[in-house]
């Protein structure tokens, strides 16, 4: 369990500090190190008992966050014996180098403490030896090798490597009594300072490192931190703000609204109601097309003629005003029919089929026929001497009563008995109801409605004329008929 936790703790500290990066491409390095020989006269690979002084300078160019490029010149001594012969000589090495970084993001990111290396490449040799024969010339080398970087600051490195040099000839040691080459292993330890202006993604002179926004559009002009400007501050920058100067919302592209319908204000017809684009930023509840400042009707689809309310019947009159919603009529009549034309809503009208007078709630005007039969029947209904049975002489007067109510079905009787006052008041009234009920029943005989005709009596109570004459008795003496309707 320790041993992970330590891992893992080793592993962390990998990932804290700078390196030669994207911000800073460009590196130098000066080393100081051993250069040992491997040859006839013998193998100082790996050995410390006689080591050679070395050093080198190196320049080195960002690629990528897998790889460096870089140019290394080196020089160091050798200065050995197979203890007879001396090998005494100098090399001076210029290459092209090619770092492979383990970097890949899960392990070790680009920003890593401690950067492991693989090296190679290709360079050239200039060899100078004095023992044990003077000698000088030039050789091509391919040099193999691994090192660490570990990373002070966001600048400096402290670089360790070891690099083997294959080399071409096994002329360095001016002896070839063994088959093979001449081999260097090169040790080195160095310091390495990485610079550069930075990564700038975007163009907008804001380093990557410092930009808040790294992905402006090109051109457009930035702040400290490269962000696009925002003049008025309300998290829309100008080049996106039609009102760079009024604090507004990103609905409304940067412009002030008040009703928060995602309509600019300056475009908005109601800037204090919300409502949609299709109607200028105005309300229209029911999506009638007619705006609600206009609609009468503002939560029921209507017609533009009608101000935006609805109309059933298609009579042109709203349905809010059509006492007839599901009819069609006539404005005069608010929208009720009036089949007869006589002014007179068919639904007030009794004769809705035939003109009449609203007298009458729109029956026709009683004829004078009519009326002259009912007042034959007024002073001509005779009953016997205070019995409610009619005289057989009162039955043709009955008889056209009968043929009027035939003649016009759209009328109703309303038949009301009379007495004088001679006599007992309570028996005069139970007389008088009795008499037109009597006449009330006779018309029920000869095939009139009953529904159609009501009766009631009155006594003593309405005279029309002075109960003190014969004359006059005779006149309250009576049982009207009234056309009713």
């Amino acid at each position: 369990m320790k041993r992970i936790i330590a891992i893992s703790i080793f592993l962390i500290s990998l990932n804290l500090c700078y390196a030669q990066t994207a911000d800073k491409k460009t590196s130098i390095a000066a080393y100081g190190g051993i250069l040992q020989y491997k040859g006839e006269f013998g193998d100082q690979f790996l050995k410390t008992d006689n080591p050679q002084a070395a050093f080198a300078i190196s320049v080195a160019q960002y690629v990528s966050a897998s790889f460096n490029l870089g140019l290394m010149y080196t020089r160091g001594d050798v200065n050995f014996t197979n203890g007879k012969d001396f090998l005494f000589g100098n090399s001076s090495n210029m290459n092209l180098y090619l770092h492979y970084k383990f970097f890949n993001g899960k392990i070790l990111k680009e920003k890593a403490c401690i950067g492991p290396y693989l090296v190679a490449g290709f360079g050239t040799t200039d060899w100078n030896e004095s023992q044990p024969k003077k000698t000088h010339f030039t050789d091509a080398f391919i040099p193999l090798g691994a090192g660490v970087r570990i990373h002070i600051s966001n600048s400096l490195a402290l670089l360790l490597q070891s690099e083997y040099h294959f080399t071409m000839s096994d002329l360095y040691d001016n002896t070839e009594l063994k088959k093979g080459k001449d081999y260097f292993l090169h040790t080195l330890l160095g310091l390495s300072f990485s610079f550069g202006e930075g990564k700038d993604s975007d163009g907008d002179k804001v380093r990557d490192k410092k930009d808040h926004c790294p992905a402006t559009p090109v051109g457009i002009a930035v702040d400290l931190h490269g962000c696009p400007l925002d003049r008025d501050s309300d998290g829309v920058a100008d080049y996106l703000d039609s009102c760079p100067g009024l604090p507004g919302q990103l609905s409304a592209k940067g412009c002030p609204d008040r009703d928060h319908d995602s309509i600019a204000d300056q475009d908005d017809h109601c800037p204090d109601v919300a409502g949609p684009a299709e109607t200028f930023g105005c309300p229209d509840r029911d999506q009638d097309g007619i705006l609600d400042a206009d609609d009468a009707c503002p939560d029921v689809k209507g017609l533009a003629a009608l101000n935006g309310c609805p109309d059933r019947d298609g009579d042109s009159v709203a349905d809010k005003d059509d006492e007839c919603p599901d009819e069609k009529g006539i404005a005069a009549l608010h929208g009720c029919p009036d089949r007869d034309g006589d002014g007179i809503a068919d639904k007030d009208d009794l004769c809705p089929d035939s003109a009449g007078i609203a007298a009458n709630k729109g029956c026709p005007e009683i004829k004078e026929e009519v009326k002259k039969v009912l007042e034959q029947a007024l002073t001509g209904l005779q009953f016997e001497t205070g019995k409610d049975k009619i005289k057989k002489s009162s039955f043709g007067i009955m008889d056209e009563v009968v043929a009027v109510m035939n003649a016009h079905p759209e009328y109703r009787l309303a038949i009301n008995g009379h007495t004088d006052n001679t006599g007992n008041a309570a028996k005069n009234m139970d007389l008088s109801v009795k008499r037109a009920a009597a006449a009330k029943n006779y018309l029920i005989a000869h095939g009139i409605d009953g529904s159609r005709m009501t009766s009631n009596g009155f006594g003593d109570t309405i005279p029309v004329a002075d109960n003190k004459s014969k004359a006059g008795r005779a006149m309250n003496r009576r049982v009207e008929f009234k056309v009713v309707f």
